[in-house]
């Protein structure tokens, strides 16, 4: 059986084996496994035309390291042309590299670039490959070990900086190393044989390594996505609402703070709306807590119709719920806390065995630049709507506070 035949047999053996390795996270729905593997795939991607600009470096001056051995020996056309195709493919991996990171639409043309990439990696093998076996034929035997050395180190570097795709590696390889090895079987003698046998041992035994570096490898990437997406997550559930999905107190200090500091540094009116829903407890008391539940989603739901790109919305708890009005001056902020409460009065939650008309009770404060002294400035102003008769805005007054 011919080197060809069995190099061809391995390949398609490990071919299967990759076809069989790529089942997994079958807990996981379809979409979600779609989205991972493609957040992985740009990260791989990233990877390898990261370094490819160095690697393609690389690639020039290990060609001109090898025609500078064998200057003198080969015919200044061959020379010439094949240093010509190594540099032209360098030059447009880098400037493919450099338009990848800098339009970052990876996501959304993943094929095409790894199209791109995959087709440098099949012209450098092609070039390495072939074009050193049409050298071997003008060269002595001493310089034909060079040549082979060489390859081999070239086979080395590229296992390595590119194990993230396997397909890479048992296409690349083949093209890298082929050409010489049936080179050293049909043209070569005793000696060149075993340089040639070596040569394609050494490309079975890197092939067959790089399965489980491979595989490593993408086991790394997806487990540091996941875990990833799980302090995302955590991060997430740290700053929501259980019940409802608007920031929870937490959450709303931290974005207040920063909001309030912001139009304190600008110059910029801030206004805190703080709200309570009216008879709250009788509602628990009457249609008990899951009803009570409903209607202050209900009431989120509400709030989130009615907010703007720049407010801060959050439950502080309880039924209270509280919106930071960055850059509002107090009449907008009426007009918008105006808006909410009648918003809220005129639906109704409609629920299997009863319709619910809700009203709330809105203190604003304005102008002090601490989200503190907002909070108990806002919340005086609410409890005087709640004694006033309720289902009403109020304005925090310092002379009537006090």
């Amino acid at each position: 059986m011919s080197v060809l035949t069995v190099s061809f047999i391995y390949l398609k053996s490990n071919c299967l084996n990759d076809k069989q390795n790529c089942k997994t996270h079958t807990s996981m729905n379809k979409h979600n496994i779609e989205a991972l593997d493609t957040t992985i795939a740009v990260q791989k991607l990233s990877l390898l035309y990261k370094q490819s600009r160095a690697s393609a470096a690389m690639n020039v001056l290990l060609a001109g390291l090898l025609l500078g051995i064998l200057y003198g020996q080969l015919t200044p056309w061959v020379m010439f042309s094949w240093f010509a195709c190594m540099f032209l493919v360098a030059i447009s991996r880098v400037v493919v590299s450099i338009l990848f990171f800098k339009r970052q639409s990876a996501s959304r043309n993943l094929k095409n670039w790894q199209h791109f990439y995959f087709s440098t990696l099949i012209l450098i093998a092609i070039i390495w490959g072939f074009g050193t076996t049409i050298m071997l034929f003008q060269l002595s035997q001493l310089y034909q070990v060079v040549i082979y050395f060489f390859l081999m180190g070239m086979g080395g570097g590229f296992l390595v900086a590119h194990s993230v795709y396997r397909f890479h590696i048992l296409t690349f390889m083949p093209l890298l190393l082929l050409p010489a090895i049936a080179f050293a079987f049909v043209e070569g003698d005793f000696v060149l044989r075993l340089l040639g046998l070596t040569t394609f041992l050494f490309m079975l035994a890197g092939m067959n390594a790089t399965q489980i570096l491979t595989k490593m490898l993408h086991q790394n990437f997806l487990l540091t996505q996941e875990l990833n997406e799980a302090r995302l997550a955590a991060e997430r559930m740290a700053n929501v609402d259980a019940l409802t999905g608007l920031h929870n107190r937490r959450a709303f200090m931290t974005f207040a703070e920063q909001q309030i500091n912001l139009c304190e540094r600008l110059n910029k009116p801030v206004t805190l709306l703080l709200m309570d829903v009216d008879n709250f407890k009788s509602i628990n008391d009457t249609y008990g807590h899951e009803v009570g539940d409903k209607a202050l989603v209900f009431l989120a739901n509400i709030m989130r119709d009615n907010q703007r790109e720049s407010d801060v919305t959050a439950r502080l708890g309880g039924e209270e719920f509280v919106v930071l009005l960055a850059n509002t001056d107090m009449q907008d902020s009426y007009h918008y806390a105006e808006r909410l409460r009648k918003d809220i009065s005129s639906r109704a939650l409609q629920l299997e065995d009863v319709s619910l008309t809700l009203t709330a009770s809105i203190g604003i404060a304005s102008n002090i630049y601490n989200v503190d002294r907002l909070i108990d400035c806002a919340d005086k102003a609410m409890y005087r709507a709640k004694n006033q008769g309720k289902n009403q805005v109020i304005y925090f007054d310092e002379k009537v506070s006090a």
